[in-house]
């Protein structure tokens, strides 16, 4: 098990982007699969790449817990639409696939769907940032450098996305990390249709395949990450003096068949080590007041919490969220 690895747009010989339709294929392909000069592959592997011919390509991570399929859209608003698997019988025949709230059963029609999870609006594709290592990455989209790297920027479904996707640590007894076991492959970001618009990583923002239970999902649940979605206060103003001490927790996932947290039934599902999270860091006072205090930018110079190799990276709207670089989280 690795530390995860930075990749950027910036970086010399990182890979062109020919089109916003092949962005998102031809940098996670580049960075988790091939690498590129000066930085070594994330340690993925392509199970079918069909991309020049069918618009289709599936990844899996080197746990083997799961597939990450990317497929072709040629829409003006949209590039891709992303889904994940159990295992590929062919280039376009999964085993038990799902997107978003979409169980997949025709790879080449996925677009078509409604509720599928995408990726990638136009004019969002030059500027990006991956962080990842053999098992789990998360990817950022921009219009620009300064949306993902300027401590004060304001990052929206507008102008910006992420994705995130590999195994997770399981806290129904599914596995950790690194273990090959169902359940623990995770799909968590993008653009769902028909839901939210909005790119976060936050309620209704992730794609399972199994529930606590061992059972395939079905396409009413939806996903809670917690502390994210719990927050309805504007934290910063509440205090006249800087924040001494900030603790920070790991990032949890919740599921619940309902779109609406007060029917009840959430249950825990998953455990997030690389992410974490402080209140204090959200609202427009993190990029004015909070966020500053940790780090001058985002996504680029680390700087340490509880002990650990730590970069400030953005969420929507003016939230932030830690990622730790930490090898121990990423396993």
């Amino acid at each position: 098990m690795t530390a995860p690895t930075i990749y950027k747009s910036s970086d010399p010989g990182a890979p062109a982007i020919s089109s916003f339709n092949n962005a998102v294929y031809e940098v996670l392909r580049a960075c988790l699969v091939d690498g590129y000069p000066g930085k070594a592959a994330a340690g993925w592997s392509a199970v079918y790449d069909e991309w020049s011919a069918t618009g289709i390509a599936t990844f899996k991570n080197a746990a083997e817990s799961g597939i990450l399929g990317i497929v072709k859209e040629l829409s003006t608003s949209y590039g891709t639409s992303l889904f994940i698997a159990d295992a590929m019988v062919d280039a376009t025949h999964a085993v038990n696939a799902r997107s978003g709230k979409v169980v997949v059963s025709d790879l080449p029609n996925l677009p078509s769907h409604g509720a599928q999870t995408r990726m990638l609006r136009i004019n969002m594709h030059q500027h990006w940032c991956v962080i990842g290592n053999e098992n789990f990455f998360i990817v950022f989209f921009a219009i620009s450098e300064s949306v993902l790297y300027q401590s004060d920027s304001q990052f929206s479904w507008t102008d910006a996305n992420l994705l995130a996707a590999g195994s997770l640590r399981s806290l129904r007894g599914q596995g950790g990390i690194s273990d090959a076991a169902r359940g623990n492959f995770w799909l968590i970001g993008g653009y769902p249709g028909n839901n939210q618009a909005s790119t976060s990583l936050q309620r209704d923002k992730f794609t399972p395949l199994y529930d606590e239970t061992g059972a395939p999902f079905s396409s009413d649940v939806s996903g809670y990450i917690h502390p994210l979605d719990l927050l309805n206060i504007n934290y910063g103003w509440q205090v006249s003096e800087p924040i001494v001490t900030m603790h920070f927790r790991q990032l949890e996932i919740f599921s619940v068949a309902s779109s609406s947290l007060i029917q009840g039934g959430l249950k825990q599902v998953a455990l997030m080590p690389m992410f974490l999270h402080n209140e204090w860091i959200d609202s427009s006072y993190a990029r004015t007041i909070y966020g500053p205090m940790l780090t001058p930018d985002l996504l680029t110079t680390p700087f340490t919490v509880n002990g650990k190799n730590c970069v400030l990276a953005p969420l929507a709207s003016s939230d932030r969220i830690v990622i730790s670089l930490d090898a121990a989280d990423w396993q």
